[in-house]
């Protein structure tokens, strides 16, 4: 999603991906592979990385971070033949919505609390400011 201000993404209607990629901070790619997660259900890294013409590693990064999301998780599965693999899953969409709503409000206590505490944050950063300046002019007089 582009850098765009505040005021303008309030008025801009958002969609499922602008939200996955805001809030959750999650890449295009991580984005397509949730939403195929969700539509067509549980798959392997292998399968992640056939579908989207990607190696099987970039494939599991992108998980690792949906996992680390709580968006999706993964399920250890045994093969006939003996050995394993793990299939991947989507969460349901409504415990993504509450992950999207926990985020969202700790963002808003966050910037409640940068808010109060803007004018004495920029009165020292001013100080601090001058100070640094002052000490350029110094190392730079002859």
């Amino acid at each position: 999603m582009e850098k765009e201000s505040f005021k303008s993404m309030g008025t801009k209607l958002l969609e499922c991906r602008d939200l996955l990629e805001c809030i959750l901070k999650l890449n295009p790619f991580e984005v397509d592979i949730f939403r195929s997660l969700s539509s067509q259900g549980p798959q392997s890294a292998d399968e992640i990385g056939k579908r989207f013409k990607k190696d099987r590693s970039t494939a599991y990064r992108a998980l690792r971070q949906l996992i680390s999301c709580q968006i999706c998780y993964k399920e250890r599965v045994n093969l006939e033949n003996g050995g394993y693999k793990f299939i991947y899953h989507a969460v349901d969409p409504r415990d993504v919505q509450d992950e999207m709503e926990t985020r969202l409000e700790e963002w808003i206590d966050n910037m409640r609390n940068a808010i109060q505490t803007f004018p004495q944050d920029m009165a020292v950063s001013l100080k601090d400011e001058k100070v640094s300046l002052k000490k350029e002019e110094e190392r730079t007089s002859p």
